[in-house]
């Protein structure tokens, strides 16, 4: 977990392992796959701002310094001054969940693993929310929603078939033969999930397939 504060706290981030259980010891080489959900709390419903499927970066490069962060928040970018103090912050967040403390990455000949984390932020301060209402959403955050005739045109149930997958919304795993929603594109998402977004959102969270937005 961390925050920014200062008269006012401005965002505030968590970093999870999706397999808790796993050794805590990290070896160079290991390969760090990110998922990260931002979110404006500018109501009592927070609005999801992007949603990004697995991103993969070798540990070794990862705390080299914070491109890898900035590359994969660069949609946000232009509403984030402090992205400089976010990304170090979440870097460090990062080494304390792996016990690091500065500590060189150990070395190993076995196979290099694959560690799945999930990134959370959520923005607080009224200049982004300002930043955000006056920038054009088309063209940066893509938030403008579906129509629900288009929705339920779009959507089609089906049910789930391969194992170790997630909804790329909530990052939670499905079980096998659960009822999914898929859109013409072929991504499958939990109904809800994927109804909420629409209503926000009219683009595909995983390839950016644009359903038609509602007008005004």
């Amino acid at each position: 977990m961390g925050s920014s504060f200062g008269e006012v706290q401005r965002y505030s981030f968590s970093v999870r392992r999706n397999s808790p259980n796993e050794s805590t010891t990290l070896m160079s080489g290991d390969i760090l796959k990110f998922s990260v959900q931002v979110f404006l709390n500018n109501t009592t419903s927070p609005t999801l701002l992007l949603s990004s499927p697995f991103q993969s970066v070798t540990c070794d490069s990862f705390f080299q310094g914070t491109e890898f962060l900035k590359t994969m928040l660069s949609p946000i970018h232009p509403f984030i001054q402090c992205i400089e103090e976010m990304t170090q912050d979440i870097t460090s967040s990062v080494e304390q969940l792996f016990q690091l403390d500065g500590a060189p990455l150990l070395t190993s000949a076995s196979e290099h693993r694959e560690i799945p984390l999930s990134l959370e932020i959520t923005l607080f301060h009224s200049r982004f929310i300002t930043a955000i209402q006056q920038h054009s959403t088309e063209e940066c955050c893509n938030l403008l929603p579906a129509s629900d005739q288009v929705i339920r045109a779009s959507l089609k149930k089906s049910t789930v078939v391969p194992e170790n997958e997630s909804c790329p919304i909530c990052m939670e795993f499905f079980h096998v033969n659960d009822q999914c929603s898929s859109m013409p594109c072929h991504h499958f998402f939990h109904p809800h999930c994927i109804l909420r977004w629409l209503r926000i959102n009219h683009v595909c969270p995983m390839c950016r397939y644009s359903l038609p937005p509602l007008k005004n």
